[in-house]
Order: C-alpha cells, then structure tokens, then sequence
C-alpha cells in the first residue's frame, strides 16, 4: 500500500558525533580518518583513490590552517556520510515508488541549549536530535528550558508534525497553504527548511555536495552490489 512519508535532518548532524571523537582531532587528520572507514578495500575496489577524492572534495577551497574552517568541513563530512545521503535517497526511492514524501531540514538551534557540551562545540548550530526539543519538550543535551522564542518554534514543530500525523500531510486537513510541498523526483534536492522567524522551501539540500557522494558511491562496483545488489563496471 502507498504511504506518507516525513523524513529529515538537522542542519549539521555531524556536528557532535565529529567533534566527540578524539581520532578526528585534529581536523585535517580527522578529514583522512573518516574516508578510510567509509571507504576500505570491503567497500570499493580502489580504496585508496576513493579516500583521495573525498578529502580533497571537503578540503576543496580551505586554508589548512584554518582549523575552525576544517572543523565545519569535517562535521559536513560525518553527516553527509552518516544521516543526509541516506535520508535523501530514502526519499527519492519511496517517491520512485508512489508515495507522498515530504523532506525537511531543521535549522533551528537555541545557543545556549547545550548544557555541558557548550565549551566543546567550534560553533552552534541544529545538530542530532535537536528537533526532539521542540517535538517533545525533552532537552536531550540540557535541560529544556525553552524561552519565548524556544516556545514558538515548539508550537510550529508540534503543529507540523501532529498535521503530519493526523492528516499525512504537514500543511493540515485542508491544505489551503500548500507551504511544505510534497517531494518531487524533478527537483530532487528541494525540500522544506524548518527554522524561525521563517520556514521556506529551498532548492538546494546541504549546498549541494550530496550529489559528489551519490557520484562516489555510483563509481564503485563494490559498493553498489554491498549496497544494492547491482553488479557496475568499476570506477573506483
């Protein structure tokens, strides 16, 4: 039977898992860990071309010694990798198959919700579980409590995904707004970004570099039969 589907991520879901894990420190070195995991000899056949490509993909255009730049490089890295590729091409397969898909990014974040993991973060932003905050008054990093700003944002996410789950469609019952559209295999990246004061539809997810690892991934023969079963003439 065909299904409504809501899928998404926060902004910068690598954030924390990149920034707790001392073999990532410092970043550059954490830039040609990540690959070499993501990447081995079991995943593509050429592993350590495919590692060459994805670092100099994320270090495209920074000064090395920029380490807070490297930092932001590297949590797009292990997010892209761990959450936004796969949630992207879960979307894409279940509209392939006829269901309704409605895709976001939550891009909100109250700077000081952090709790004990303020000092440890190169900058702020929405990050794993971030949305669960304002879906269910939960603090998960620190303690929830939200300020007049925190209680709009709650009363917009409660409302988009309680019409979600009531009527399988986030705009609610009647669908007068048609503000979050429904996903669509013709703009494949355009989703709805969940923030305040606005929430807006946007063509482009996480500025585009989805598409380098759908490429990366396509390239390897390993990968797609790992992954899909499909046997590929080998690129990497």
């Amino acid at each position: 039977p065909k299904k409504q589907m809501m899928t998404g991520v926060d902004e910068y879901e690598g954030l924390m898992l990149a920034m707790m894990n001392p073999a990532f420190s410092p970043p550059e070195t954490g830039l040609k860990l990540a690959p070499e995991g993501l990447y081995g000899k079991d995943v593509v056949s050429n592993p350590e071309e495919a590692q060459k490509i994805f670092y100099e993909k994320y270090t495209e255009g920074v000064d090395k010694s920029d380490e807070l730049a490297l930092k932001k490089k590297l949590c797009e890295a292990v997010g892209d990798e761990f959450f936004n590729v796969g949630v992207l091409q879960a979307a894409k397969c279940a509209t392939k198959h006829g269901n309704d898909v409605y895709l976001y990014t939550f891009a909100y974040t109250n700077p000081n919700g952090f709790g004990m993991w303020d000092g440890m973060l190169p900058f702020k932003a929405a990050v794993h579980c971030t949305e669960l905050r304002y879906l269910l008054g939960e603090g998960v990093y620190s303690a929830f409590e939200p300020n007049e700003e925190d209680l709009k944002v709650l009363e917009l996410t409660t409302t988009l995904f309680s019409n979600f789950a009531k009527y399988g469609n986030p705009n609610g019952k009647e669908n007068n707004s048609n503000k979050w559209e429904k996903y669509s295999l013709e703009k494949p990246e355009r989703h709805f970004r969940i923030s305040y004061p606005t929430c807006e539809m946007r063509d482009v997810y996480h500025e585009g570099r989805i598409q380098f690892l759908e490429k990366l991934d396509g390239d390897s023969d390993k990968y797609q039969e790992l992954v899909y079963g499909k046997k590929t003439s080998a690129k990497i």
